[in-house]
Protein backbone atom coordinates (compact mmCIF):
# COMPACT_ATOMS: atom_id res chain seq x y z
CA UNK A 1 0.00 0.00 0.00
CA UNK A 2 1.71 3.09 -0.85
CA UNK A 3 1.05 6.31 1.55
CA UNK A 4 0.32 9.89 0.38
CA UNK A 5 1.57 12.66 1.70
CA UNK A 6 -2.18 13.44 3.12
CA UNK A 7 -2.56 9.92 5.06
CA UNK A 8 0.81 10.75 7.02
CA UNK A 9 -0.18 13.89 8.09
CA UNK A 10 -3.58 11.92 9.27
CA UNK A 11 -1.56 9.42 11.07
CA UNK A 12 0.69 12.12 12.50
CA UNK A 13 -2.10 14.11 13.99
CA UNK A 14 -3.61 11.33 15.69
CA UNK A 15 -0.80 10.18 17.07
CA UNK A 16 0.46 13.59 18.66
CA UNK A 17 -3.52 13.57 19.76
CA UNK A 18 -3.15 10.02 21.66
CA UNK A 19 0.24 11.33 23.12
CA UNK A 20 -1.04 14.59 24.66
CA UNK A 21 -3.75 13.06 26.20
CA UNK A 22 -1.59 10.39 27.99
CA UNK A 23 0.49 12.74 29.41
CA UNK A 24 -2.69 15.07 30.51
CA UNK A 25 -3.92 11.51 32.13
CA UNK A 26 -0.03 10.94 33.96
CA UNK A 27 0.03 14.40 35.02
CA UNK A 28 -3.53 14.15 36.63
CA UNK A 29 -2.17 10.67 38.63
CA UNK A 30 0.43 12.69 40.06
CA UNK A 31 -1.00 15.29 41.67
CA UNK A 32 -3.24 13.12 42.77
CA UNK A 33 -1.00 11.04 44.22
CA UNK A 34 1.06 14.21 45.70
CA UNK A 35 -2.42 15.51 47.40
CA UNK A 36 -3.04 11.98 49.10
CA UNK A 37 -2.34 11.35 52.62
CA UNK A 38 -0.32 8.45 53.83
CA UNK A 39 0.64 6.97 57.55
CA UNK A 40 4.28 8.06 56.46
CA UNK A 41 2.91 12.17 56.20
CA UNK A 42 0.64 12.17 59.47
CA UNK A 43 3.43 10.25 61.48
CA UNK A 44 5.92 12.41 63.88
CA UNK A 45 9.44 11.25 64.47
CA UNK A 46 8.69 11.90 68.18
CA UNK A 47 5.01 11.87 69.20
CA UNK A 48 3.86 9.34 66.36
CA UNK A 49 0.73 9.06 64.88
CA UNK A 50 -1.01 12.02 65.12
CA UNK A 51 -4.85 12.34 66.64
CA UNK A 52 -7.12 13.86 68.67
CA UNK A 53 -7.26 14.88 72.47
CA UNK A 54 -9.71 12.23 74.86
CA UNK A 55 -12.94 13.63 76.26
CA UNK A 56 -12.74 11.86 79.32
CA UNK A 57 -9.47 12.97 80.57
CA UNK A 58 -6.97 15.99 81.30
CA UNK A 59 -4.28 15.94 78.31
CA UNK A 60 -0.69 15.13 79.24
CA UNK A 61 1.65 16.90 77.27
CA UNK A 62 2.13 14.38 74.66
CA UNK A 63 -1.85 14.29 73.86
CA UNK A 64 -1.59 18.27 72.96
CA UNK A 65 1.13 17.92 70.80
CA UNK A 66 -0.62 15.04 69.11
CA UNK A 67 -3.43 17.43 68.64
CA UNK A 68 -1.46 20.12 67.69
CA UNK A 69 0.03 18.37 64.71
CA UNK A 70 -3.31 16.47 64.00
CA UNK A 71 -4.65 20.16 63.39
CA UNK A 72 -1.40 21.72 61.58
CA UNK A 73 -2.30 18.71 58.68
CA UNK A 74 -5.87 19.58 58.62
CA UNK A 75 -5.44 23.33 58.31
CA UNK A 76 -2.52 22.57 55.63
CA UNK A 77 -4.73 19.97 53.62
CA UNK A 78 -7.83 22.55 53.28
CA UNK A 79 -5.64 25.03 52.02
CA UNK A 80 -3.60 26.08 49.49
CA UNK A 81 -0.91 27.68 52.16
CA UNK A 82 2.30 25.74 52.74
CA UNK A 83 2.89 25.85 56.71
CA UNK A 84 -0.85 27.65 59.16
CA UNK A 85 0.85 29.72 61.57
CA UNK A 86 1.53 28.79 65.58
CA UNK A 87 -1.59 31.22 66.79
CA UNK A 88 -3.60 29.78 64.45
CA UNK A 89 -3.60 26.26 65.09
CA UNK A 90 -2.47 26.95 68.91
CA UNK A 91 -6.14 28.94 68.88
CA UNK A 92 -8.07 26.20 67.95
CA UNK A 93 -6.04 23.42 70.45
CA UNK A 94 -6.11 25.39 73.59
CA UNK A 95 -10.27 25.66 72.84
CA UNK A 96 -10.45 22.29 73.23
CA UNK A 97 -8.28 22.08 76.39
CA UNK A 98 -9.97 24.86 78.10
CA UNK A 99 -13.27 23.12 77.43
CA UNK A 100 -11.77 19.87 78.94
CA UNK A 101 -10.67 21.64 82.00
CA UNK A 102 -13.94 23.59 82.97
CA UNK A 103 -15.90 20.42 82.13
CA UNK A 104 -14.08 19.31 85.13
CA UNK A 105 -15.13 22.24 87.47
CA UNK A 106 -11.44 23.29 87.99
CA UNK A 107 -10.81 27.06 88.10
CA UNK A 108 -7.52 27.64 85.21
CA UNK A 109 -5.34 30.54 84.08
CA UNK A 110 -5.70 32.90 81.09
CA UNK A 111 -5.99 32.15 77.51
CA UNK A 112 -3.00 34.16 76.67
CA UNK A 113 -0.96 32.22 79.64
CA UNK A 114 -1.92 28.98 78.11
CA UNK A 115 -0.55 30.14 74.61
CA UNK A 116 2.44 31.03 76.15
CA UNK A 117 2.75 27.76 77.90
CA UNK A 118 2.36 25.52 74.37
CA UNK A 119 4.42 28.10 73.23
CA UNK A 120 7.40 27.26 75.17
CA UNK A 121 6.68 23.54 75.11
CA UNK A 122 6.77 24.39 71.48
CA UNK A 123 9.85 25.44 70.74
CA UNK A 124 11.55 22.66 73.25
CA UNK A 125 9.71 20.14 70.46
CA UNK A 126 11.25 22.46 67.22
CA UNK A 127 15.00 22.09 69.19
CA UNK A 128 14.83 18.37 69.30
CA UNK A 129 13.91 18.15 65.63
CA UNK A 130 16.28 20.54 64.39
CA UNK A 131 19.20 18.02 63.67
CA UNK A 132 16.86 14.92 63.12
CA UNK A 133 17.93 14.55 59.08
CA UNK A 134 21.93 14.34 59.95
CA UNK A 135 21.27 12.82 63.39
CA UNK A 136 18.31 10.20 63.57
CA UNK A 137 20.33 6.92 63.15
CA UNK A 138 22.24 8.48 66.07
CA UNK A 139 21.85 6.11 69.04
CA UNK A 140 22.02 8.84 71.78
CA UNK A 141 20.03 11.46 69.51
CA UNK A 142 17.35 8.27 69.88
CA UNK A 143 17.52 8.01 73.39
CA UNK A 144 17.09 11.80 73.63
CA UNK A 145 14.14 11.67 71.75
CA UNK A 146 12.72 8.85 73.91
CA UNK A 147 13.51 10.69 77.06
CA UNK A 148 11.50 14.03 75.70
CA UNK A 149 8.28 11.03 74.72
CA UNK A 150 8.76 9.50 78.18
CA UNK A 151 8.56 12.62 79.57
CA UNK A 152 5.60 13.90 77.30
CA UNK A 153 3.44 11.11 78.61
CA UNK A 154 3.79 11.69 82.36
CA UNK A 155 3.97 14.99 82.85
CA UNK A 156 0.12 16.56 82.74
CA UNK A 157 -0.36 19.57 80.71
CA UNK A 158 -1.04 21.39 83.75
CA UNK A 159 -3.19 25.01 83.52
CA UNK A 160 -4.62 24.99 86.65
CA UNK A 161 -5.13 28.20 88.51
CA UNK A 162 -3.86 26.86 91.64
CA UNK A 163 -0.24 25.22 91.66
CA UNK A 164 -0.69 24.51 95.53
CA UNK A 165 1.15 20.71 95.88
CA UNK A 166 -1.25 20.19 98.87
CA UNK A 167 -4.67 21.46 97.33
CA UNK A 168 -6.41 20.87 100.91
CA UNK A 169 -4.66 23.77 102.75
CA UNK A 170 -4.28 25.61 99.45
CA UNK A 171 -3.33 29.79 100.34
CA UNK A 172 -4.91 30.81 96.92
CA UNK A 173 -7.69 33.24 96.60
CA UNK A 174 -10.91 32.18 96.95
CA UNK A 175 -11.93 32.30 92.95
CA UNK A 176 -8.33 30.77 92.04
CA UNK A 177 -8.49 27.39 94.65
CA UNK A 178 -9.86 23.67 93.08
CA UNK A 179 -13.39 22.88 94.73
CA UNK A 180 -13.23 20.48 96.98
CA UNK A 181 -15.25 17.76 95.43
CA UNK A 182 -12.31 18.10 92.57
CA UNK A 183 -9.39 17.85 94.75
CA UNK A 184 -9.18 13.83 94.21
CA UNK A 185 -9.38 14.24 90.32
CA UNK A 186 -6.89 16.48 90.03
CA UNK A 187 -4.49 15.28 92.22
CA UNK A 188 -5.01 11.70 90.39
CA UNK A 189 -4.85 13.33 87.01
CA UNK A 190 -0.89 14.83 88.51
CA UNK A 191 0.52 11.77 89.20
CA UNK A 192 -1.49 8.41 88.54
CA UNK A 193 -3.69 9.35 86.03
CA UNK A 194 -6.83 6.72 86.86
CA UNK A 195 -9.69 8.46 86.95
CA UNK A 196 -12.06 9.54 83.99
CA UNK A 197 -14.39 12.68 83.43
CA UNK A 198 -17.70 10.89 83.88
CA UNK A 199 -21.41 11.98 82.54
CA UNK A 200 -23.66 14.87 84.14
CA UNK A 201 -23.56 14.80 88.38
CA UNK A 202 -27.04 15.61 88.48
CA UNK A 203 -26.63 16.34 92.54
CA UNK A 204 -23.70 18.94 92.40
CA UNK A 205 -25.43 20.48 89.38
CA UNK A 206 -28.16 20.95 91.62
CA UNK A 207 -26.44 21.79 94.41
CA UNK A 208 -24.86 24.41 92.14
CA UNK A 209 -27.80 26.06 90.83
CA UNK A 210 -29.28 26.37 94.26
CA UNK A 211 -26.06 28.01 95.19
CA UNK A 212 -25.82 30.50 92.25
CA UNK A 213 -29.84 31.11 92.69
CA UNK A 214 -29.11 32.21 96.36
CA UNK A 215 -26.03 34.74 95.35
CA UNK A 216 -28.46 36.22 92.87
CA UNK A 217 -31.48 36.76 94.87
CA UNK A 218 -28.72 37.95 97.75
CA UNK A 219 -27.30 40.45 95.30
CA UNK A 220 -31.00 41.72 93.70
CA UNK A 221 -31.59 42.22 97.47
CA UNK A 222 -28.66 44.66 98.04
CA UNK A 223 -29.41 46.49 94.73
CA UNK A 224 -32.51 46.57 95.74
CA UNK A 225 -32.07 48.38 99.24
CA UNK A 226 -29.38 50.16 98.61
CA UNK A 227 -31.41 51.94 95.48
CA UNK A 228 -34.24 52.86 98.28
CA UNK A 229 -32.03 53.79 100.96
CA UNK A 230 -30.55 56.48 98.36
CA UNK A 231 -33.63 57.63 97.54
CA UNK A 232 -34.86 57.52 100.72
CA UNK A 233 -31.82 60.39 101.39
CA UNK A 234 -32.25 61.61 98.34
CA UNK A 235 -35.54 62.53 98.93
CA UNK A 236 -35.18 63.67 102.82
CA UNK A 237 -37.15 61.19 104.46
CA UNK A 238 -36.90 59.53 108.07
CA UNK A 239 -37.21 55.86 108.85
CA UNK A 240 -37.94 54.97 112.62
CA UNK A 241 -38.13 50.98 113.70
CA UNK A 242 -40.91 50.51 115.76
CA UNK A 243 -41.05 47.81 118.27
CA UNK A 244 -42.92 45.63 116.40
CA UNK A 245 -40.45 45.97 113.75
CA UNK A 246 -42.45 48.35 111.40
CA UNK A 247 -41.48 51.14 109.16
CA UNK A 248 -42.73 54.15 109.50
CA UNK A 249 -42.34 57.53 107.52
CA UNK A 250 -43.05 61.18 108.19
CA UNK A 251 -45.86 62.79 106.41
CA UNK A 252 -43.70 64.76 103.86
CA UNK A 253 -41.21 62.07 102.90
CA UNK A 254 -43.95 59.37 102.73
CA UNK A 255 -46.13 61.54 100.59
CA UNK A 256 -43.03 62.32 98.27
CA UNK A 257 -41.57 58.37 98.39
CA UNK A 258 -44.95 57.01 97.67
CA UNK A 259 -45.22 59.30 94.77
CA UNK A 260 -42.02 57.62 93.47
CA UNK A 261 -42.84 53.98 94.12
CA UNK A 262 -46.13 53.45 95.77
CA UNK A 263 -45.75 49.44 96.16
CA UNK A 264 -42.49 49.75 97.82
CA UNK A 265 -42.63 48.05 101.35
CA UNK A 266 -40.21 49.64 103.21
CA UNK A 267 -40.44 47.07 106.34
CA UNK A 268 -38.40 44.52 104.20
CA UNK A 269 -35.32 46.92 104.37
CA UNK A 270 -34.95 46.36 108.47
CA UNK A 271 -35.19 42.40 107.58
CA UNK A 272 -32.45 42.84 104.89
CA UNK A 273 -28.93 41.73 106.41
CA UNK A 274 -25.59 39.84 105.38
CA UNK A 275 -24.32 36.96 106.85
CA UNK A 276 -22.20 37.10 110.17
CA UNK A 277 -18.62 36.21 109.40
CA UNK A 278 -16.40 37.43 112.16
CA UNK A 279 -14.86 35.38 114.21
CA UNK A 280 -16.23 34.91 118.27
CA UNK A 281 -14.01 32.78 120.02
CA UNK A 282 -13.15 35.42 123.11
CA UNK A 283 -17.14 35.05 123.28
CA UNK A 284 -17.33 31.15 122.79
CA UNK A 285 -14.95 31.19 125.72
CA UNK A 286 -16.56 33.07 127.92
CA UNK A 287 -20.01 31.23 127.61
CA UNK A 288 -18.38 28.21 128.23
CA UNK A 289 -16.49 29.52 131.52
CA UNK A 290 -19.72 30.28 132.44
CA UNK A 291 -22.03 27.73 131.40
CA UNK A 292 -24.73 30.52 129.49
CA UNK A 293 -26.64 28.14 126.72
CA UNK A 294 -26.36 29.14 123.34
CA UNK A 295 -29.65 31.65 122.74
CA UNK A 296 -28.89 33.49 125.81
CA UNK A 297 -25.76 34.01 124.52
CA UNK A 298 -26.92 35.32 121.09
CA UNK A 299 -29.84 37.50 123.09
CA UNK A 300 -26.96 39.19 125.35
CA UNK A 301 -24.32 40.00 122.32
CA UNK A 302 -27.00 41.51 120.20
CA UNK A 303 -28.23 43.64 122.98
CA UNK A 304 -24.95 44.96 123.56
CA UNK A 305 -24.48 45.55 119.84
CA UNK A 306 -27.75 47.30 120.00
CA UNK A 307 -26.56 49.30 122.95
CA UNK A 308 -23.45 50.57 120.91
CA UNK A 309 -25.09 51.16 117.35
CA UNK A 310 -23.58 48.32 115.34
CA UNK A 311 -27.24 46.99 114.99
CA UNK A 312 -29.74 49.16 114.14
CA UNK A 313 -32.86 48.85 112.35
CA UNK A 314 -31.73 49.60 108.75
CA UNK A 315 -28.41 47.70 109.33
CA UNK A 316 -28.69 43.69 110.74
CA UNK A 317 -25.76 42.56 109.40
CA UNK A 318 -23.81 42.29 112.85
CA UNK A 319 -26.80 40.30 114.49
CA UNK A 320 -25.53 37.07 116.41
CA UNK A 321 -28.27 34.16 116.33
CA UNK A 322 -27.90 30.97 118.85
CA UNK A 323 -26.54 28.81 115.76
CA UNK A 324 -23.45 30.80 115.32
CA UNK A 325 -22.69 30.79 118.70
CA UNK A 326 -23.02 26.95 118.56
CA UNK A 327 -20.10 26.96 115.81
CA UNK A 328 -18.05 28.96 117.58
CA UNK A 329 -17.81 26.70 120.95
CA UNK A 330 -17.35 23.94 118.68
CA UNK A 331 -14.37 25.99 116.74
CA UNK A 332 -13.13 26.91 119.72
CA UNK A 333 -13.18 23.76 121.98
CA UNK A 334 -11.05 21.99 118.95
CA UNK A 335 -8.54 24.59 119.05
CA UNK A 336 -8.04 24.52 122.61
CA UNK A 337 -8.22 20.99 122.26
CA UNK A 338 -5.58 20.81 119.75
CA UNK A 339 -3.22 23.49 121.48
CA UNK A 340 -3.17 21.40 124.76
CA UNK A 341 -2.13 17.97 123.35
CA UNK A 342 0.87 19.25 121.57
CA UNK A 343 2.08 20.27 125.07
CA UNK A 344 3.81 17.36 126.90
CA UNK A 345 2.57 16.75 130.63
CA UNK A 346 6.48 16.19 131.97
CA UNK A 347 7.71 14.89 135.50
CA UNK A 348 11.02 15.78 137.12
CA UNK A 349 12.55 12.99 138.99
CA UNK A 350 15.58 12.79 141.79
CA UNK A 351 17.21 10.60 142.48
CA UNK A 352 21.13 10.07 144.29
CA UNK A 353 24.30 8.90 146.36
CA UNK A 354 27.25 10.28 148.78
CA UNK A 355 29.70 9.89 146.32
CA UNK A 356 34.05 10.11 146.59
CA UNK A 357 35.45 12.81 144.23
CA UNK A 358 38.88 14.18 143.39
CA UNK A 359 39.25 17.64 144.08
CA UNK A 360 42.00 20.50 144.40
CA UNK A 361 42.62 21.67 147.38
CA UNK A 362 44.91 25.35 147.45
CA UNK A 363 46.78 25.72 150.28
CA UNK A 364 49.10 29.27 149.82
CA UNK A 365 50.45 29.24 146.49
CA UNK A 366 50.22 25.61 145.47
CA UNK A 367 47.50 22.97 144.78
CA UNK A 368 46.84 19.79 146.26
CA UNK A 369 44.55 16.74 145.43
CA UNK A 370 42.60 15.62 147.79
CA UNK A 371 39.10 13.44 147.83
CA UNK A 372 36.62 14.16 149.40
CA UNK A 373 32.66 12.64 149.68
CA UNK A 374 30.03 15.01 147.84
CA UNK A 375 26.22 14.17 147.41
CA UNK A 376 25.38 14.32 143.56
CA UNK A 377 21.72 14.54 142.73
CA UNK A 378 20.63 13.33 139.39
CA UNK A 379 17.45 14.92 137.41
CA UNK A 380 15.40 12.82 135.14
CA UNK A 381 12.62 14.00 133.18
CA UNK A 382 9.52 11.57 132.39
CA UNK A 383 8.33 9.94 129.88
CA UNK A 384 11.75 8.40 128.07
CA UNK A 385 13.75 8.43 131.11
CA UNK A 386 15.60 11.89 129.80
CA UNK A 387 18.46 12.90 131.61
CA UNK A 388 18.67 16.47 132.74
CA UNK A 389 21.93 16.42 134.33
CA UNK A 390 22.83 17.00 138.17
CA UNK A 391 23.38 19.07 141.13
CA UNK A 392 25.58 19.25 144.29
CA UNK A 393 24.51 20.88 147.30
CA UNK A 394 27.21 23.40 148.74
CA UNK A 395 26.46 22.22 152.29
CA UNK A 396 23.45 20.12 154.30
CA UNK A 397 22.53 16.37 153.00
CA UNK A 398 19.46 16.25 150.38
CA UNK A 399 17.05 14.52 152.63
CA UNK A 400 14.61 11.46 149.66
CA UNK A 401 11.29 10.56 150.80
Amino acid sequence: MRLTWHSFDLYWCVIVYLRNKIMAEIDVVKKVNSKRTTRKVVTDPVFGAHSAMSANVLPTYCDVMKAYLLRKHELKSASDRKEPSFTEVANSVISDIENLWQKSSIPIITHQKVMEKLKLYHDRYRNLLRPYKGRQHDAKYKAKIEDFLVHSMSQLFDIAACKCSDTANCTCEKERKVPAAERNFLEDQRHGRRMMIGGVDVKMTQRLQQRNKRKNMDFEKRAKFLALQSTAEAKGTCMSSSSSGEEEMSKDGNAEVEAVDSDTDYSAIGQISTQMRSPLSNLARECDRHGVSDRCAAALATAVLQDVGLVTGNDCAMVIDRSKVRRERKRKRKELQSTSLKKRLCGIYFDGRKDKTRTQVKRGKKSYPKIVVKEHITLVQEPNSEYLGHVTPDNGTFIFP
